[in-house]
């Protein structure tokens, strides 16, 4: 566990500016905050439809006036705006039951990510950090009734279809907080809204399934006839407000805190908080193995926001190791998840991350994840399996690409899919610092 590296030194071209100021960091989060209050407008419809319709381009516009406001320059240092370009196959989801081995695929292009982060060293222990974008996907837990109304539109979406340019963009402020180091005790504190270290960042494109909620079409089918939306994952990678504390003494890691547990972007609706513990051995930098848990309470909405929540206690565990052989590296995780009283059993999932570097700024990767849940959807017992094979290289300082091909195989109750996903991707930094070569790329780090 590692005292997060000091921010590297402004590479902009001109004369040495210094780092934006604080009225930046204010105009960049109203500029926000008024894109998102203006991207949806509220809908009274029933049943499956969308609760309200995106409006990208009000939303992206909502991000200019910040750095207007803030008078911040496009290459100011702290200030890192990047983009992500997708052009690959994506599955249906016009599903029926006789049909489900018969899934089909079509050719998409589109920007699913703009990501725009602000980095302020507040003084030579305290770094600030804020994180917003624009997202086509929704890869966390509904927690909130704007991201339920806004899944729902997506299945909408792709169940008629989905095909040509999708407009539909969810605005979200990712992460927002402060980092105290202590480098006598290699580690820090951190206040705010982050995503909590449960385990590693994964080589993949999208993140495996028993880590965060990939939508796919059976999981919308489930949403479509079962009572609520289905997400199938453990949710181990999981954003919340609160404070972390994470040191390393010897050759054990540690890692406590207190957070919310309502998920991102909302505060306490139960007035309890819920408890975060991480411990690690580690053998060398890059071989440990650990462990994780959270523990806390909640209200659910089992059928959607229309409805009152029910307060219900939930456990998460977590298993992780590491290792490497050579340049090699493989991480590993097994995660369980579970709300007591509304959950007879745990969800469950696992994965299995290689990666092996071709050269100086590019690697290959394999992974197999899978995940099961013996009560979906009314106890129809979901269980996918995807293999992932892909591989990454830096064209320049500022853009990386990717190759990656998904298999994935699902199953349910009377039901059963497989089929395949081909995509290339293009990551441009488009102000900022430059990207780093995708061999390094934060593999090794905590989430």
């Amino acid at each position: 566990m590692r005292t997060p590296p000091p921010r590297p030194p402004h590479r902009g071209g001109g004369s040495d500016r210094s780092a934006p100021s604080a009225p930046v960091m204010v105009g960049f989060m109203l500029g926000f905050m008024l894109g998102f209050q203006s991207s949806f407008q509220p809908s009274v419809q029933s049943g499956f439809q969308p609760g309200f319709q995106p409006r990208a381009r009000s939303a992206l516009w909502g991000f200019l006036p910040g750095f207007q406001l803030g008078g911040a320059p496009a290459q100011a240092q702290g200030l890192d705006l990047k983009a992500v370009v997708e052009l690959g196959n994506v599955p249906s989801a016009q599903l029926t039951v006789p049909d489900f081995n018969l899934i089909e695929t079509h050719l998409t292009g589109r920007i699913p990510t703009l990501t725009a982060t602000f980095v302020q060293r507040m003084a030579p222990e305290v770094n600030g950090l804020v994180s917003a974008s624009l997202r086509q996907e929704i890869y966390q837990a509904l927690t909130s009734p704007d991201l339920y109304r806004a899944a729902l539109e997506r299945i909408q979406w792709r169940q008629a279809g989905g095909v040509g340019f999708n407009p539909l963009y969810v605005p979200t402020l990712d992460d927002a907080y402060l980092t105290f180091e202590d480098s006598a005790r290699s580690g820090f504190m951190r206040v705010g809204q982050f995503e909590l270290p449960f385990g590693y960042r994964t080589s993949t494109y999208e993140p495996p399934l028993s880590l965060a909620p990939v939508p796919t079409p059976v999981t919308d089918f489930l949403s479509a006839r079962g009572a609520g939306l289905y997400q199938g994952s453990t949710f181990s990678a999981w954003r919340d407000i609160g404070t972390l504390i994470q040191w390393q003494s010897g050759a054990i890691g540690y890692a406590s805190g207190l957070v919310n547990g309502s998920g991102p972007n909302r505060m306490d609706d139960n007035g309890a908080k819920d408890v975060f513990l991480r411990l690690d051995y580690r053998a060398s930098q890059t071989d440990e193995i650990g462990l994780s848990m959270l523990w806390g309470n909640e209200i659910a909405y089992p059928s959607g926001f229309t409805q009152g929540g029910i307060p219900t206690d939930r456990r998460r565990y977590g298993l992780h190791a590491r290792f490497s052989v050579g340049d090699s590296m493989a991480l590993f995780e097994y995660m369980l998840d579970q709300r007591l009283g509304l959950e007879s059993l745990p969800r469950q999932g696992w994965y299995l991350d290689m990666r092996q570097p071709t050269g100086p700024a590019s690697a290959i990767y394999l992974q197999y994840a899978a995940f099961g849940d013996a009560n979906a959807a009314g106890g129809r017992d979901y269980e996918a399996k995807q293999v992932t094979l892909g591989g990454t290289q830096q064209l320049w300082e500022r853009a990386n690409m990717r190759f990656e091909g998904l298999w994935r195989w699902e199953t349910a109750t009377g039901m059963a899919a497989s089929y395949g996903r081909y995509l290339a991707t293009l990551e441009f930094a488009l102000s900022g610092a430059p990207l780093a070569p995708e061999r390094r790329k934060e593999f090794l780090s905590l989430r």
